[in-house]
């Protein structure tokens, strides 16, 4: 496969990926706009960013599998944190 047609978003919401479990080998994630750092993973740790950042898996390097888990939080009315900072009260 072309690596210029895995280029893609998510759409207005945080997306977020979790190793768990990484080959030897140099795996992560690319972002298009050369301003945003690549994700570099570590195993067992999740990645968030905004899901409309245009961004693709970088080749690997071995031709084991990895595996994650991938996710995209689209109601963000539940995030915990609402603009302007601080932790809402209450359940969330």
């Amino acid at each position: 496969m072309d690596p210029e047609e895995l280029w893609h978003e998510h759409g207005d919401c945080i997306s977020g990926i979790f190793y768990l479990h990484l080959p030897r080998g140099t795996f992560g994630t690319e972002f298009k706009d050369p301003f945003l750092k690549n994700i570099e993973p570590k195993h067992l740790n999740w990645h968030l960013y905004h899901g409309t950042w245009v961004h693709r898996p970088k080749k690997p390097e071995s031709m084991e599998w990895r595996y994650v888990l991938a996710a995209d939080l689209t109601d963000l009315s539940v995030w915990p944190f609402p603009p302007g900072g601080g932790i809402r009260k209450g359940r969330v």
